[in-house]
């Protein structure tokens, strides 16, 4: 099976609008279009006024994410009064203390393997300039903590499901708002919170305050999944109801002019108790074998598989980019820093984390050195037997090897990267491979650093730039 990759990117800008208020139309959904009229009219009758928006899929990367899967962002309509001269807000708004975002939708449909929901600190205002920080605010909402319906044991249950989030700084219009999708006929196990504390966000629609954005994740609805029908069902068009609720309307205003702050969110610990040290000793079997099995120089690769985890907390009380962190996921990294010349190649080969019950997706990434993404691979589902592809390594799902190279020549369980940045020196310049461990199931967080055993990097060069042969 040669593993021939290619990267698709969208790249779409919307109209920045500044203070005004503005409305961003699209399709409901099926959720909100039963409830709009009962729950506007109960929101209206408690001092607020309805401002509506929507979320899109394949637009996130104007806001800095990209990656495995599909990003969402939320379109939000701009309130009056709000400063946004030194915002982008297609990914960030700012919100006053007694405000409300109100997200209605169905999660992904069932042949999707992961879905998240998070609410990030934007911007943050230091020294009196604005600067982006991107550290979330919460664990991420997901397929095991996410309240749904008829939810089993099983987190595939989570999938397909109509859901409610209610994102808001103030205990008192959290209250206003549940009771009103409640009444409306919004069941009440269906509706999430991520909350704002006041004490991490300085709250606010001034100047001085800082932004707010949202993403969805979702992976296994791209076009190289094969999930075709349902891309063009979900992905092109989620119909999904993003509104704005601003106090400040309507005849009864005393529900709204309390303002009665969260605390910090809690996060949920991330060890299971367990690890992986027992593949230790078949791991480095596998390493042996690779040397002996394939005619080629090795080069010791100095660089270590380091992690690249992040504290949100850390983030926002030092001023530094925490760019996008997930509580659901863990990203480790490897730079080589070798040459990738025509007759060079990289083996990666690690745990399968999916099958050691450690996640729930498990994806390797390789990029350039401008940090552009030039192929993937999906360890779980492209992988399974790929170690025990190598002479003397008994058949374990549990371990995992990939070839990178410039061409595979039918070579099985190998990925052909050949960047093209013209007819200079860069073209050979080394590549740089990621590791993105997402969702153990077990805690519902990304899983420990500690309880795992990351993935390697083995260097060579074919003996005479001869090209590779099938391994089997």
């Amino acid at each position: 099976m040669t593993l021939v990759l290619s990267l698709h990117r969208r790249l779409s800008f919307l109209v920045t609008v500044c203070c005004v208020l503005t409305e961003i139309h699209g399709v409901n959904s099926a959720l909100y279009e039963s409830i709009a009229d009962e729950f506007e009219s109960i929101i209206e009758n408690n001092g607020f006024s309805i401002n509506h928006g929507k979320m899109v899929m394949d637009k996130a990367e104007q806001c800095g994410y990209s990656g495995d899967g599909n990003y969402g962002i939320y379109e939000i309509p701009t309130a009056p009064n709000e400063f946004t001269v030194d915002l982008n807000t297609a990914c960030e708004h700012r919100f006053g203390p007694t405000e409300a975002v109100v997200f209605m939708c169905q999660t992904p449909p069932s042949e999707a393997e992961y879905f998240s929901y998070t609410h990030f600190l934007s911007t943050k205002i230091h020294l009196g300039r604005s600067k982006k920080i991107e550290a979330s605010l919460s664990d991420s909402i997901n397929p095991i903590n996410v309240n749904v319906l008829s939810k089993s044991d099983d987190s595939k249950d989570s999938f397909g499901k109509d859901i409610a989030i209610i994102t808001t700084a103030s205990q008192e219009t959290l209250n206003i708002v549940k009771a009103a999708l409640i009444e409306a006929g919004v069941p009440d196990g269906v509706i999430n919170y991520q909350v704002i504390s006041a004490d991490v966000v300085d709250i606010g629609l001034s100047k001085g305050s800082d932004s707010i954005g949202f993403i969805h994740h979702v992976i296994g609805l791209d076009e190289q999944s094969g999930y075709l029908n349902d891309r063009s069902v979900y992905l092109d068009d989620p119909k999904c109801t993003v509104v704005r609720l601003t106090p400040g309307v309507g005849e009864s205003r005393s529900g709204v002019q309390a303002y009665k702050p969260f605390p910090p969110s809690e996060r949920a610990p991330n060890g299971s108790g367990d690890d992986e040290d027992y593949l230790r000793r078949p791991l480095n079997k596998v390493e042996r074998s690779i040397k002996t099995s394939i005619i080629a120089k090795y080069q010791t690769v100095n660089a270590a598989t380091v992690s690249q985890a992040k504290d949100p907390e850390s983030c926002i009380s030092k001023f530094k980019p925490c760019s996008g962190d997930n509580s659901d996921a863990i990203t480790f990294t490897n730079f080589p820093g070798m040459p990738y010349h025509t007759n060079s190649f990289y083996i990666l080969y690690g745990v399968n984390h999916v099958q050691t019950g450690f996640a729930t997706v498990q994806t390797i990434s390789v990029n350039d050195m401008g940090g552009n993404l030039l192929g993937m691979v999906n360890v779980n589902a492209e992988l399974i037997g790929s170690a025990s592809a190598y002479p003397n390594v008994e058949d374990n799902d549990e371990l995992f090897a990939v070839m990178i190279t410039r061409d595979c020549r039918g070579s099985d369980f190998c990925l052909e990267i050949s960047p093209s940045i013209g007819e200079d020196r860069s073209k050979y310049g080394p590549l740089t491979f990621s590791e993105d461990i997402i969702l153990n199931p077990n805690t519902g967080t990304a899983p420990s650093e500690k309880e795992i055993l990351v993935f390697r990097v083995l260097y060579g060069k074919f003996l005479g730039g001869a090209l590779p042969r099938s391994i089997n």
